[in-house]
């Protein structure tokens, strides 16, 4: 037990002459505590932790006493029935054992085992296992260009028209705004179909991941087109041009990043526009409108 000392203070006295030695290289402590008395005897201690220690200096590793903060601690302990010496190296890349019988085989056959084993058990922990994380996935493509369809209604003092829509946007935050809306109604005496077309600016306001509110100032001019069903009157089918002022306000709910749905309200200006038959009246909209509806974005 003399000689187990002494090589743990030739350790501190080689970590004291070479300054920095054992900061520089990974250090490993060799603790034989696990055998009892008569094993180490038995085992030659000694010389096994002489053997060990050379060679683990020989691999580029510090070998240091226990009590000196080693990175690695290395440990061989006894399971007697049957004899089975056990191994095992605790560091920074976590623990590792290993069994290695003890039979009648010879002292120097059995160290050279044991060595190996010890250096296989110092290399397995003496560095972090470097862990590999998987690749972030990427952020949703931005897609400026979206191509809307919709469909909803148009009030006006007067009545209510269906009212059909396509838009373009182009921007993520500001928007280049283009939409085209189509309207009509038909009775027994008179047919009416509209058409309007406007361009502008929109603003989109994120309000969270996946809703968006969009507010647009849209300058345009509609198409006022109708015939009657009495083809001997003065003006039986015409066309009439008019401007027109869109403020539509959509929210947005993206369903993924191509596709969304909006919920879409708009107010705006047009021309008020009235056909009579004499004194009756078979068609009349008044100038202010509100539109309404429901609208689907697809992002090419």
């Amino acid at each position: 037990m003399d000689a187990r000392l002494s090589l743990r203070a030739l350790g501190f006295i080689v970590c004291l002459l070479v300054p920095g030695w054992a900061h520089a290289l990974p250090s490993v402590a060799l603790d034989l505590t696990g055998l009892d008395g008569d094993s180490f005897a038995a085992l030659d201690g000694v010389a096994l932790e002489k053997s060990a220690t050379v060679r683990l200096v020989q691999d580029g590793f510090a070998v240091v006493a226990r009590t000196a903060s080693p990175d690695v601690v290395l440990r061989v302990g006894l399971r007697p029935e049957p004899r089975v010496l056990v191994l095992s190296s605790h560091g920074p890349g976590g623990d590792a054992t290993s069994d290695v019988p003890w039979a009648d085989e010879p002292l120097v056959e059995l160290h050279l085992e044991l060595v190996q084993k010890l250096v296989e058990l110092t290399r397995a922990t003496a560095t972090a296992k470097l862990v590999i994380m998987p690749p972030a996935p990427p952020p949703p493509r931005e897609r400026p260009w979206h191509l809307s369809l919709g469909g909803g209604g148009l009030v006006r003092e007067g009545g209510f028209d269906p009212l059909g829509l396509l838009g373009v946007r182009w921007g993520l935050r500001y928007r280049v705004a283009l939409e085209a809306g189509f309207s009509g109604r038909t009775s027994a005496t008179l047919s009416v179909f509209e058409a309007q077309l406007s361009a502008g600016g929109a603003l989109a306001l994120p309000l969270t991941t996946s809703l968006e509110l969009e507010f647009a100032v849209l300058i345009g001019a509609l198409v006022h087109h109708f015939w009657l069903a009495d083809r001997a009157t003065f003006e039986p089918e015409g066309t009439r041009f008019n401007a027109l002022v869109t403020v539509p306000v959509t929210l947005w709910l993206a369903v993924n990043e191509a596709v969304r749905v909006g919920l879409r309200f708009a107010l705006g200006w047009g021309q008020a526009r009235a056909h009579l038959d004499g004194e009756q009246t078979l068609w009349t909209r008044g100038a202010p409108r509100a539109e309404f509806g429901l609208t689907v974005a697809f992002a090419p």
